[in-house]
């Protein structure tokens, strides 16, 4: 059975028995360990089409340990709210079996080796190169991929998804009706937004609940002005916070700030997608996790290319922000065993492709088929394989957590005053964070 949280606690005499039978010496597999009692899985997967694909992996896993139960630990709000009541329990020594996490500096950075300490001495996560050896995966995925995954050659998660995150999410009907033709560019996009708005249209949907949606509608914009050389070049600390070009992304984001909905603080991003769904707004600034709620049952069932699509955020279509979602084993897990065959079972081809086609994402595997999914997944795809990759900001891979929280609270301040040349000199000022 697929428990939520608020049964937890009826299950602390269980969790008291695993953590006497766990194995937290050897890793791989126990031939002589009786997979039973329950593991935990800490998500902030809650939304249409997040739901529906962490599912497919829990079936396959409770199918094959039927004696297991597994425990969905997921919480709303987005990355912070899940990073807040993650931090409360790795700093209480209360760790979850697994947990979702972004690859990159939100993991290498923040679990493995906080910044300033150079030993092992605060690393919170096992190496599980040993699951990569055992299954052969070092050719199944991606090379690049490997990389934002490991530290000193030891690989610290299984990457189970790729999202683009820069995509414009459209109502294919709205921008019918009205003529819209998909921009290329970031002023046919304001031109767009201007036709929309005077229609009586509201022309984006965007949630300020938390700021990473504002997150990402920036860093599209500084990729859209920039490139993705002075993308990559920015968040490594190498340039001033102050340059020209972040200037005119703040210009642009002011700009388009001007187009939303007028009650973005009280919305989560899915339901400012819903907006959308409904043909409240024409689009939305979002990731393709999107495609998956639009398609399920919260986000209406709808046909991609017939009810929704979407595009390359403009003037970025040469360039893929990644974001990939990855599961990884704290030290100190109380059904560790249980969690290594949670984790080899979320790497496996099938199951990998069966959660891609429910959560909208593309499969972290090079070795997939992807004549099974739809032209739109099959065009992101292609792109990841043929176009410039940058880290995605917003979710934790471009920097480290302090600069990311900062910078997402100077862009919501943002939102809120509109002032460019405050914004510019926050930026600049926390910009030291990055060197």
């Amino acid at each position: 059975m697929f428990f939520s949280r608020r049964h937890f606690s009826k299950l602390v005499i269980t969790t008291l028995l695993s953590m006497a039978v766990s194995c937290t010496e050897q890793p791989g597999r126990d031939a002589d360990q009786q997979h039973h009692g329950q593991v935990e899985i800490f998500s902030n997967w809650t939304a249409g089409g997040e739901e529906e694909a962490l599912r497919v992996i829990v079936d396959a896993y409770e199918r094959k340990f039927p004696s297991v139960t597994v425990i969905n630990g997921a919480t709303s709000g987005g990355t912070m709210a899940r990073e807040l009541e993650l931090r409360k329990r790795m700093t209480d020594n209360l760790p979850p079996d697994v947990f979702q996490v972004h690859g990159g500096r939100e993991l290498i950075g923040v679990w493995v080796q906080p910044k300033g300490i150079s030993d092992d001495s605060a690393n919170k996560m096992e190496d599980l190169t040993f699951l990569f050896d055992e299954e052969g995966w070092r050719r199944a995925f991606p090379p690049r991929l490997l990389d934002i995954v490991s530290f000193r050659q030891r690989i610290y998660s299984v990457p189970l998804t790729i999202h683009r995150g820069n995509g414009v999410f459209y109502n294919v009907h709205v921008f019918a009706k009205h003529g819209i033709r998909v921009p290329k560019t970031v002023e046919e996009l304001k031109t767009a937004a201007t036709t929309l708005q005077a229609r009586g249209v509201t022309p984006f949907a965007l949630a300020t609940k938390y700021p990473w949606p504002i997150l990402m509608m920036w860093e599209d914009l500084l990729l859209a002005r920039g490139g993705p050389a002075f993308f990559n070049d920015y968040f490594a600390g190498r340039l001033r916070g102050d340059e020209a070009i972040v200037r005119s992304s703040l210009e642009d984001l002011n700009a388009l700030f001007g187009f939303v909905n007028t009650d973005s603080g009280t919305l989560s991003w899915d339901q400012a997608a819903k907006k959308v769904a409904l043909g409240e707004a024409a689009m939305t600034f979002m990731g393709d996790w999107a495609k998956g709620f639009f398609s399920s049952e919260k986000g209406g069932r709808l046909e991609p290319q017939t009810d929704f699509d979407v595009f390359a955020s403009p003037g970025t279509e040469k360039s893929f922000i990644v974001i990939t979602d990855t599961f990884c084993l704290p030290r100190g897990a109380t059904s560790r065993a249980n969690a290594i065959e949670f984790i080899r079972l979320a790497g496996s081809r099938e199951i990998q492709s069966a959660f891609s086609m429910k959560k909208g994402s593309i499969p972290a595997r090079k070795d997939v088929d992807a004549s099974k999914f739809d032209a739109m997944a099959r065009a992101t795809i292609r792109d990841f394989s043929t176009v410039d990759l940058v880290p995605s900001l917003a979710h934790g891979s471009a920097a480290d957590e302090e600069y990311v929280t900062s910078t997402g609270a100077a862009l919501a301040a943002f939102f809120v005053d509109r002032n460019v040349e405050k914004a510019l000199g926050v930026l600049r000022a926390t910009y030291a964070r990055l060197r």
